[in-house]
């Protein structure tokens, strides 16, 4: 949640993106093996990557150089599992086409749902990182922010610190409503981030899991 900041301007806590690291982890495990785009531990790879950076940064208080390693790791994640994201949701889209017969249905709704949560992950990690020059840049109030967060911004006398919570949860209604809910956005990166992030979970929602939950029928 939001909470009003205080005079020293804590850095935010990177507890929540470290907790999402495991739990990307957890969702890439119990994937089907056969419906991987890569190996088991360029996964686990990724993540220690992330994690490394994200553990310093909470760790020694944002001290440099962790501030700016983390940001280059979250972005780099990202777009190395956004990748291999859409290349499994394109695999799973050509399976459902071409009628794989190796593809079961459980399969495939097991796989719709992980590509669902990973996207909701990636996401929320590069909103938080991406939202006014990121996570460690003006802990106590976000200057030229790319999103407009109405519960706290309507009120300029009562600056807030925005927590990584708020973001996986703007994600989260991203993924659900396909649309910005309470929270808009501003900046054109974040509009078109955001456009990406409905696209991925509306072509799941509608081709895959749909198609796995026909079957099952």
């Amino acid at each position: 949640m939001m909470q009003p900041i205080s005079r020293d301007y804590p850095v935010p806590s990177r507890w929540g993106p470290i907790v999402l690291v495991f739990v990307l982890l957890g969702i890439l495990e119990l994937l089907p093996h056969r419906m991987r785009v890569f190996p088991g531990w360029v996964a686990y790879a990724s993540a220690l990557a992330l994690f490394i950076p994200l553990l310093g940064t909470q760790l020694s208080g944002a001290a440099a150089p962790w501030p700016r390693v983390e940001r280059f790791a979250v972005f780099a994640f990202s777009i190395f599992n956004g990748i291999a994201l859409v290349l499994l949701l394109w695999r799973l889209i050509a399976a459902i086409v071409y009628h794989t017969p190796q593809v079961e249905p459980i399969a495939l709704l097991a796989s719709g749902a992980g590509i669902w949560i990973v996207n909701t992950c990636i996401f929320a990690l590069l909103y938080w990182e991406l939202d006014a020059g990121g996570a460690s840049e003006h802990p106590g109030q976000r200057l030229n922010s790319d999103f407009l967060f109405v519960q706290a911004d309507g009120d300029a006398d009562r600056p807030t610190v925005r927590s990584f919570t708020d973001y996986l949860f703007l994600s989260f209604t991203t993924s659900t409503a396909f649309s910005p809910t309470d929270t808009s956005p501003i900046t054109a990166r974040a509009k078109i981030l955001m456009m990406i992030q409905s696209s991925i979970a509306l072509v799941t929602l509608t081709t895959v899991a749909a198609r796995a939950i026909n079957i099952l029928r």
